[in-house]
């Protein structure tokens, strides 16, 4: 504890990513690769990076030269983060902070596995639905607008932020067979995942309290989704999360049938 309070380590976002270098160690041309380490100066001889699932595109094999660039991608991630986190903070909670924080994290798992860009990935879905507050219907067209804008001001380069942009475009498709780039199609799935099953309902829940709407109004939303996006997935796992939820959530309206049933008047 001493230790990382004389290193200022000690917000909350400590640990998220940690570079450490002994004094006068030079990040050369060298093809060297760091090991880990403690946090007490004996410790500090060579850099230090704990490492988050977000990261291991560029860690797997990464050298000490590398390390600028992974430090700057993620004070680049953290800022969108803020921005959007701010953005989002009173709009409908069933598009929230919370939603993008959940299609972020299996969008993640997701790019990982399948070997998509992970770092355009995670900013689609962090911006998927940045627009999503103020302008509901049009919401995409300006999510990406607001995403190029923002994007624009960074030193992301021009191909991955279209990557980004066309993930953001094709997010509400009526089409999503037609995606083509495994980007478009984790955040399709992630997102569209979010919209099924118990979690699906709930946010059904959050959008009708939001709206001053009853009971009906979100199970009526909860069963137009399952209709339309149950069998839109594009992966054998989503494919497969999209069935179990699909049975969760079919147990469940079964069973407060039941119950509406026994408060029914005869």
């Amino acid at each position: 504890a001493r230790e990382s309070e004389e290193f200022g380590l000690s917000s909350p976002r400590t640990g998220d990513l940690l570079v450490f270098a002994a004094r006068g160690y030079e990040l050369g041309p060298q093809k060297l690769k760091g090991s880990h380490g403690g946090i007490t100066l004996e410790e500090m001889l060579v850099p230090l990076i704990v490492n988050k699932r977000e990261y291991a595109d560029q860690t797997r094999e990464a050298r000490i030269t590398d390390l600028p660039k992974i430090v700057l991608r993620y004070l680049r991630e953290k800022e969108v983060e803020r921005i959007v986190r701010e953005k989002l903070k009173d709009v409908d909670p069933s598009h929230g902070w919370e939603h993008v924080e959940r299609v972020l994290g299996l969008a993640t798992k997701l790019a990982v596995k399948y070997g998509a860009d992970v770092e355009a990935v995670r900013l689609s879905a962090l911006l998927h639905d940045s627009e999503r507050g103020e302008t509901p219907d049009i919401h995409v067209k300006r999510s990406e607008k607001f995403a190029r804008d923002l994007l624009n001001r960074t030193d992301i380069s021009t191909p991955k932020m279209e990557v980004v942009l066309r993930a953001i475009r094709n997010h509400h498709t009526d089409k999503p067979e037609s995606l083509e780039t495994l980007e478009e199609k984790i955040l399709w799935d992630a997102d569209k995942l979010d919209a099924l099953g118990l979690i699906g309902l709930a946010r059904c829940l959050q959008g009708a309290g939001y709206k001053r709407k009853g009971l009906e109004h979100a199970l009526d939303h909860l069963r137009r989704d399952v209709e339309m996006l149950s069998d839109t997935m594009h992966f054998q796992d989503t494919k497969a999360m999209a069935q179990e939820k699909l049975r969760n959530v079919k147990k469940f309206i079964e069973l407060l049938n039941n119950e509406i049933e026994l408060t029914e008047k005869s």
